[in-house]
């Protein structure tokens, strides 16, 4: 977009120093030598004879020695060229006129094609700022319409379209300027000849039927010098036209190759936004799978969750009824405890006083008493070891109660641990869950903003193609209309009547009657 515009201020700045040199060229009062033109006169050149000093040295030298019949024959000619320069001057002055009259309706065109240069510049810049603002819309993740494929596919033809007819447009302009270059070296060439000027043939002053010959002949080569140089205005009237159709063609050219220009950045802007639109969508369903995933996690930790509650009910259930057998088990040894305390405290004082009375008393016991101490002992001895097996076992039971004791509580510990953990990933995971909606509903929000602001960006576009449509259409009529007027100018101005004059050059007849014939044929040719 800097480079259009940079572009449009140099076409800006060329068209007013071309506006200023026209003027130049309109108020100056020069008809030939320098300015825009270079040497080249406006409407048909001069005669040769004017620029000849040393010929009418001459001429006056010799006329001062002819007879009164010479001198009228020269007064006649003098008169003859005298109208030859009148009508000269008059025609050029139209051809001036005419030429001032191109120059202001080209002005008139020149500011109205700034004014129009000025809106599109304006609108360029809208369109500039807003395209800023839809960069930055897009840089936080817009998302477009389904409908833009179609529209990108439909200015890629309309681009292929436009390319097509550029080409053929490059083409006809690269023919009509190699015909031009022809028609111009043609034209030098028939310029050249036409300036160059033979010499003429000495006149005899003895026979006067001679005489009155070659004043014949040279008024039919006056007079045909004069049809030459009609039809050299007619010739630079028609290279004038031929310029500024070049300049036209050149002009609409340039206006193409800015329209593909500007059509080719915005299928550049519209491929960009297509891709940033399928990275949002990728994003999209990368977020969308995330979430997704996330709710599996979410599902499976719950079911990890309840089948950890579910072992835990069952090891809780597991360590009561090991409690529940283990209290059982302390009250049974301590039932036994007291049983063995009372069984020790009611025996064995009787049985070591039994013996001891028996050993220190008299011997003649009967074998009864003896016998019944044997018993005694001997129950005492189970009993005894009754209770270290009790004891031992009791032992057992503790260390085994004691282990189960210990490990019901590192489950417990490990399960509390796995509780706490399941319950910190659930609440994280419900958080990404929630960040995830949120994201969801902004990328809902944004996509919904870039595809109001994308429709709106394609109405101005297909506005803006309405407006061309409509401005191609009204330079196509205005280029009819100033065909019609260049037309109608031709056709208006034709070259003044001109009298003839006598000379004395037959050679000159054949050979402007020739160069008259060239000059027609290039007449056809070029119409």
């Amino acid at each position: 977009m800097e480079q259009q515009l940079d572009e449009y201020e140099k076409l800006g700045e060329k068209c007013a120093t071309l506006e200023a040199r026209i003027k130049e060229m309109a108020h100056s009062e020069r008809r030939y030598g320098g300015g825009m033109l270079g040497g080249r006169l406006i409407g048909p050149t001069l005669p040769p004879w004017i620029a000849d000093d040393k010929k009418l040295e001459n001429d006056l030298e010799r006329l001062s020695k002819t007879d009164p019949a010479t001198l009228r024959a020269k007064v006649m000619e003098l008169e003859s060229q005298v109208n030859e320069l009148n009508q000269l001057l008059t025609y050029r002055e139209d051809v001036i006129l005419r030429i001032h009259e191109e120059i202001s309706k080209k002005a008139s065109k020149l500011e109205a094609a700034d004014v129009e240069r000025s809106s599109l510049t304006a609108q360029i810049s809208i369109l500039k700022r807003e395209l800023a603002t839809a960069r930055e819309d897009l840089a936080r993740r817009g998302v477009g319409p389904i409908e833009l494929e179609t529209e990108i596919e439909r200015l890629r033809s309309k681009r292929d379209r436009e390319y097509q007819r550029r080409k053929r447009t490059e083409t006809d302009l690269e023919n009509m300027e190699k015909e031009n270059q022809e028609l111009k070296q043609r034209i030098k060439r028939l310029e050249e000849a036409a300036i160059a000027t033979p010499p003429k043939p000495m006149i005899p002053q003895s026979d006067p039927s001679d005489r009155n010959k070659i004043i014949e002949l040279q008024g039919a080569v006056n007079q045909l010098r004069m049809d030459n140089e009609a039809k050299r205005s007619e010739l630079f009237d028609l290279r004038s036209r031929f310029d500024a159709k070049s300049a036209q063609v050149d002009k609409m050219s340039a206006e193409f190759k800015t329209k593909e220009r500007l059509c080719s950045e915005l299928t550049t802007q519209l491929a960009n936004t297509r891709s940033q639109l399928e990275n949002t969508i990728k994003e999209l369903e990368s977020v969308r799978c995330r979430a997704v995933r996330g709710g599996a996690e979410v599902e499976r930790w719950h079911s990890d969750l309840t089948s950890l509650q579910t072992t835990n009910k069952f090891l809780s259930s597991q360590l009561n009824d090991l409690r529940n057998k283990v209290i059982a088990k302390d009250k049974m040894i301590v039932e036994l405890g007291k049983r063995c305390e009372s069984i020790l405290n009611s025996h064995p004082i009787q049985a070591h006083e039994e013996p001891h009375v028996s050993v220190n008393g008299d011997e003649g016991v009967c074998s009864r008493c003896q016998e019944r101490l044997f018993t005694e002992d001997n129950q005492q001895s189970n009993e005894l070891d009754i209770i270290s097996q009790l004891k031992a076992k009791l032992s057992s039971m503790e260390d085994r109660c004691k282990t189960l004791i210990a490990e019901a509580v590192q489950t417990q510990q490990a399960n509390e641990n796995v509780k706490s953990q399941l319950e910190s990933e659930l609440a994280n995971a419900q958080q990404s869950v929630q960040k995830l909606s949120e994201e969801v509903a902004r990328e809902k929000e944004t996509a919904y903003n870039s595809n109001s602001r994308v429709q709106e960006l394609t109405a101005q576009i297909n506005q803006l193609e309405t407006d061309l449509s409509q401005t191609r259409m009204q330079l196509i009529e205005a280029q009819s209309d100033h065909q019609k007027e260049n037309d109608i100018n031709v056709s208006a101005a034709s070259p003044p009547a001109k009298r003839t004059r006598r000379s004395t050059n037959a050679v000159n007849n054949v050979k402007a009657n020739s160069k008259s014939n060239q000059v027609c044929d290039i007449l056809t040719t070029y119409s």
